[in-house]
């Protein structure tokens, strides 16, 4: 709730619109390629660990964790491609899933160059979308390591 409080005050103060954020992206694909519901998705990762949520520190938990700390660093290399703070949460971007008949989910983000010659924003949305793919495809490749325990963890365990 914190979270979406913030970014409801930043975007008023930045005057972009949150619309379906890629937060809300993210959360898709995560429900996609670990093959659960999209409010399970939710219950599951969102204060996972030390690193899954708002923020991070310390040590990960575990590798579930550790893909959210790497996902975080991604976040952070954002700046440095075309996204401002604000966009790193909101920015929609362009994406596709396919589950196969495996029931596997594969996720295709849109290219820089396949958005409109006149997207400002295309370097950015790309570079996102990529961050969060790689983020879910992690958490459906380290599932076996979640545990429920971590779920909801305190920050203070963090520190340590």
């Amino acid at each position: 709730m914190k979270i979406f409080l913030l970014l409801v005050a930043v975007t008023l103060v930045s005057g972009k619109q949150i619309g379906t954020s890629n937060i809300l992206q993210f959360n898709s694909m995560n429900a996609c390629s670990v093959g659960i519901s999209y409010s399970q998705a939710i219950s599951d990762y969102l204060g996972y660990g030390c690193y899954c949520g708002f923020g991070g520190s310390g040590t990960p938990v575990d590798e579930t964790d550790k893909c959210c700390e790497t996902h975080d660093n991604c976040y952070k290399a954002a700046t440095s491609n075309g996204c401002s703070m604000i966009d790193r949460y909101t920015i929609e971007y362009d994406y596709q899933t396919i589950t196969g008949s495996d029931g596997k989910c594969q996720i295709t983000c849109k290219a820089q160059a396949d958005y409109d010659a006149n997207d400002q924003d295309a370097q950015c949305k790309a570079f996102m979308c990529n961050c969060d793919r790689e983020g879910a495809e992690c958490f459906a490749k380290k599932r076996p390591t979640f545990n429920p325990k971590y779920i909801g963890w305190s920050n203070l365990f963090c520190w340590w």
